[in-house]
């Protein structure tokens, strides 16, 4: 679910624990089910798909949900606000959010065209 199509288990493994089990504990509360289109990313997939080295991906701090309808999707953002996440981002599908303490950034909501 969280792992690198180059890497299998690797989200187990490599995946910072807070942004799963914030996900989990959404997921469970709101009775809903979520496709992670991505989650740790290693650094040759990194390479194919064209993310910087300090991607927070890559460090296992952000993950993309891919949620089609519109109310799902905003009540996935309302909740990450509940649970602190400052720093989201969705288009049309797509849900992302991290929890990078490096990032320049910290209080952010993006909107962006994925197709």
């Amino acid at each position: 679910m969280f792992d690198c199509p180059y890497q299998k288990g690797s989200g187990y493994r490599l995946m910072e624990r807070a942004p799963v089990l914030i996900l989990d504990q959404i997921a469970k509360e709101q009775r809903l089910r979520f496709d992670v289109e991505l989650g740790y990313v290693s650094p040759r997939y990194a390479e194919v798909i064209g993310l910087i080295s300090s991607d927070p991906h890559r460090a296992g701090l952000a993950v993309r949900v891919r949620i089609l309808n519109s109310k799902k999707r905003m009540q996935l953002v309302k909740n990450l606000i509940l649970y602190g996440v400052s720093r989201i981002a969705l288009s049309r599908q797509t849900v992302y959010y991290d929890l990078d303490p490096l990032a320049k950034d910290q209080d952010w909501l993006g909107l962006w065209d994925v197709r």
